[in-house]
Formats: structure tokens, C-alpha cells, sequence
């Protein structure tokens, strides 16, 4: 009985010491230096990325195609608090693109969907009286 007793014992202070021998560092989020914003311009086949940042970073905002292709890179320098980029996507074929707005450390990826919609024609009736 001793004996059992002592090895459940060592067996729950091994576990023990195990569970408390675990890694317990916590992540470091690192805070983004800046905050945006990206919609579609009214009537136009434009979109506007506001972006406000930090004075003293740097921030990258590119345009990828579903390839993974730059089409258009703007960078916004030290000394620029808040900017609207604004890209024409008239040229562009219908799918999906990305806007990736990056500081270096933090990456915000915006999807962006260009479709053609086919025009509908409708036929119109008319009621008259005599």
C-alpha cells in the first residue's frame, strides 16, 4: 500500500512540475503605426485608401492582382500624417484585387472586387383608357 501510495505520489508531482515547467511567455503584439481606410469612389471606376499614420514612420500601400502582381506602389514618407491615395482601376479586367497597406512590422490586406455587370434591357408596358 506504501508503495502505491508513493508512486502515485511521484506520478502527480511529475506532472505537476511539468505543467508548471511550460512555456509561458506571452506574444508580443506589436502596435501598428497607422490606421486605414479603403472604399470605392460614387459613379467611378476609382478607389480611395486614406491612410493615417504615425509623423515619424513610413508606411507602403501597393495594389496586387491575384497573381501577386504590383500594379501600383505608393509610399508615404516621414512627415505626412494622413493621406487618400487614389487608384483608377478603369484599365484593369474583372477580379479580385488586393490593397496591401504595410508599416514595415504590420501588413492590412483590402479586398477589392471589380465585375462587370451585363445590362438587363427591360421591356416596358402601358396601360391607357378610353
Amino acid at each position: 500500500m506504501k508503495t502505491l501510495f508513493a508512486s502515485a505520489l511521484l506520478a502527480l508531482t511529475l506532472a505537476a512540475s511539468t505543467t508548471f515547467a511550460a512555456d509561458n511567455r506571452e506574444e508580443k503584439k506589436t502596435k501598428s503605426t497607422f490606421q486605414s481606410a479603403v472604399y470605392p469612389m460614387t459613379n467611378s471606376m476609382k478607389v480611395n485608401v486614406c491612410v493615417s499614420k504615425e509623423t515619424d514612420s513610413k508606411v507602403n500601400v501597393r495594389l496586387v492582382n491575384s497573381e501577386g502582381q504590383t500594379l501600383a506602389n505608393r509610399k508615404l514618407g516621414e512627415g505626412q500624417e494622413v493621406a487618400t491615395l487614389r487608384f483608377d482601376l478603369n484599365q484593369l479586367e474583372d477580379g479580385v484585387y488586393k490593397v496591401e497597406i504595410s508599416d514595415g512590422t504590420n501588413t492590412e490586406i483590402k479586398t477589392v472586387k471589380l465585375q462587370t455587370s451585363t445590362p438587363v434591357v427591360q421591356s416596358s408596358r402601358l396601360v391607357s383608357m378610353n
